[in-house]
């Protein structure tokens, strides 16, 4: 994630001058994680889920809470291990380190302290809300969840279905395509701010500059796969049998309105050719009207002479 690529790229910049030179070679866990993202087939929504876990079903609301709970606890402990992380790097700096590489590495130590205790202020809240609101839910809704949330628990993701996301649930009454949709979109999210993750580690490895970069693109992957899946929530918001007549009733809308536009455009043609016609016709009896005004001018005159 993007604020843990920053604190590690501080982190290494300042240990720059005590950095140890590695040789990399691409192993088979890094090709694979290059394919899972060249891949990246959207299959939908609607996935097949196996129950590994028999002995707690779709149905238990207990389960459900310890797995919202259980993500919330382990970022507490992700932000704890990344404070250390940053302690131990700046009680380990060289002695040769300049002012701005302390200080830099300090900055971490504070960025990171912030992160935790970031982190246990929304542990606790979620454990206050998160259970009332799982109280809450219709039993369609709780199976929903808890089915479409056993994937990322079998492939160790963690997703963030925190009190506000629970919350929008439950005032927008989501149905079962709603929820698959919410939580297929911060499961990507998870999956893809896990292998930016791995990205980062692998910079702090080697140093090189290029896995920040790959970092920073599973980041931004996970974000727009998130919003893509975000998008599909209103599209589920009505049943197939409203889609459906709805659009049924914006077609013939739209052929109505183009039958309009050219009836319009047929009465518009001949009220021109009319107004035409009418403007030519006058056109014509005035020069006529001209002309037989200068004959008979050339009449009385003529007569005169005589």
């Amino acid at each position: 994630m993007y604020k843990k690529t920053l604190l590690s790229a501080l982190v290494a910049a300042a240990m720059t001058g005590a950095a140890v030179s590695y040789v990399y070679a691409e192993d088979a866990t890094g090709s694979q994680e290059q394919e899972v993202v060249e891949q990246d087939v959207d299959q939908g929504v609607e996935q097949e889920v196996t129950d590994t876990d028999g002995a707690r079903k779709f149905d238990d609301p207990q389960r459900l809470e310890d797995t919202l709970i259980g993500w919330q606890e382990e970022k507490v402990t992700q932000a704890e291990e990344d404070l250390k992380d940053a302690e131990d790097a700046l009680a380990n700096a060289p002695d040769d380190a300049t002012e701005d590489e302390l200080k830099a590495l300090q900055e971490a130590v504070d960025d990171a302290q912030a992160e935790k205790d970031e982190a246990v202020a929304n542990l606790d809240e979620e454990k206050e809300k998160l259970p009332e609101q799982i109280s809450e839910l219709s039993e369609e809704q709780l199976f929903a969840l808890n089915r479409s949330l056993n994937n990322a628990t079998n492939n160790g993701l963690i997703v963030d279905l925190n009190s506000e996301y629970m919350q929008e649930l439950l005032d927008g009454d989501y149905n079962k395509q709603q929820i698959n949709s919410l939580t297929k979109a911060l499961e990507e999210e998870a999956k893809f701010d896990k292998l930016s993750d791995k990205f980062t580690d692998k910079y702090e490895l080697t140093g090189n500059e290029k896995f920040l970069d790959k970092a920073d693109m599973m980041t931004s992957k996970g974000e727009w796969k998130k919003d893509k899946f975000l998008a599909k929530i209103d599209k589920f918001d009505r049943s197939d049998v409203e889609v459906e007549q709805q659009d049924k009733a914006k077609k013939t809308a739209r052929n109505n309105a183009k039958s309009t536009v050219r009836d319009v455009s047929k009465n518009s043609a001949r009220k021109e050719a009319k107004r035409a016609a009418k403007n030519e016709a006058k056109k014509i009896a005035k020069e006529k009207s001209r002309e037989n005004a200068r004959n008979k001018q050339k009449s009385n005159n003529g007569k005169k002479k005589t």
